[in-house]
């Protein structure tokens, strides 16, 4: 299936159940508007010097958005019930927290030579393509992870063991890289009038608290839409209902 067909296909997968796009929808601005409020919450206790309950209280409103992030994304390409999609979510937050783990790894990758070639002192150009030389593997690995990690989540999401979902999302990127990487661009296409959408809503200047909360609920399901396609996009075949 072409890039193309397949950002097709995630979007008729998406209009093929409403109700639950519906749901997940609802869910994502849930989310959002956690994220909000906790966020409030910890500048306001933060300026009374509650530091802990500041520290607190945003963990709680960031564990819980991510959390009904991740159950939104998998009600909307999937999952039967609300109980299975936070299920789901739990797994999507896990593949989510090693994403990032290995991106900070990948970083180090890259910094700790640079770091090393900076104490040299070497001339300019023999540095810069030192430290060139030495971002190459990791940046290409980095490139890996992103396919890999989208189809591991949109399979997760799908319906498939988090473990499994992984092993076959490296498996693919490397299999099936340039198709994939073809799909994401796609994708990412597609969906960037909903994020450029979120994007602007938050630039306004902060107004009354029911004003940002509805702010905040529509950036939440603008995010789910666009994230909720770009991942049906990376289901495959056989899965598409």
């Amino acid at each position: 299936m072409t890039a193309r067909r397949a950002v097709l296909a995630g979007l008729a997968t998406l209009g093929a159940r409403p109700a639950a796009l519906g749901a997940a929808l609802f869910a994502g601005a849930t989310a959002s508007v956690a994220l909000r409020a906790a966020t409030a919450a910890s500048e306001a206790l933060r300026l009374h010097g509650a530091w802990g309950a500041a520290l607190l209280a945003w963990l709680l409103g960031t564990l819980l958005g991510t959390l009904l992030s991740g159950a939104a994304l998998a009600a909307a390409l999937g999952a039967p019930t609300a109980h299975q999609a936070l299920g789901r979510g739990i797994a999507l937050l896990s593949l989510t927290a090693l994403e990032r783990i290995l991106y900070f790894m990948l970083a180090l990758a890259i910094l700790a030579p640079a770091w090393r070639v900076a104490e040299l002192q070497r001339p300019a150009p023999l540095s810069a393509a030192a430290v060139a030389c030495a971002a190459v593997p990791p940046l290409f690995a980095a490139l890996w992870a992103v396919i890999a990690f989208r189809t591991a989540i949109a399979r997760t999401a799908g319906g498939q063991p988090s473990h499994l979902a992984l092993a076959e999302g490296f498996a693919a990127a490397v299999t099936h890289a340039e198709e994939l990487g073809r799909r994401l661009l796609w994708a990412g296409g597609a969906t960037a009038p909903l994020w450029a959408t979120a994007l602007w809503l938050r630039r306004f200047p902060p107004g009354p608290a029911a004003a940002e909360l509805l702010r905040a609920a529509a950036c939440g399901g603008l995010w789910v839409a666009a994230m909720s396609w770009l991942y049906a996009s990376f289901l495959p075949d056989p899965d598409r209902r």
